[in-house]
């Protein structure tokens, strides 16, 4: 190295330059792919957030919005409650109605089988018209 060089001593060192010259635009190249390749991974990772933040809105929206319809079939249930619960009374009413029917049908094919004087005189007399046997409630009454 100290001395003078010689033809095979250039030819090394221009080889040897060229290597590292061909090294260093291998590493440049490298390198630019790897900024290329970090540069896009970036440019997606961006897209995704701003993709997940967008698509986070739209789920809280739909949350929101699916909440509302829950709260209102629950009102609506609520509601169907008390008209069941409405339904419900008004059978029993129909059918106590029905039940009324019944024993006044009966209670006036009674009186229609208590004779008409009978019947008359207990009325003004404030008596009840009953039969035991022969005799009238009335022959009892009168002692």
């Amino acid at each position: 190295m100290y001395g003078i060089a010689d033809a095979d001593d250039v030819r090394r060192y221009d080889s040897t330059i060229d290597k590292l010259e061909n090294n260093e635009k291998d590493v440049m190249r490298i390198v630019h792919d790897q900024i290329s390749i970090l540069k896009s991974t970036i440019i997606n990772f961006n897209d995704s957030v701003t993709s997940f933040n967008e698509n986070e809105k739209i789920f809280d929206s739909n949350m929101k919005e699916g909440e509302k319809k829950v709260n209102e079939m629950i009102i609506e249930i609520a509601k169907e409650d008390g008209t069941i619960i409405i339904l419900s009374s008004i059978t029993l009413l129909k059918n106590s109605i029905f039940e009324l029917d019944m024993f006044i049908s009966r209670l006036q094919r009674v009186i229609s089988n208590v004779p008409t004087e009978q019947y008359s005189r207990c009325v003004y007399n404030n008596t009840r018209p009953i039969a035991i046997g022969n005799k009238k409630y009335s022959d009892y009454s009168s002692g």
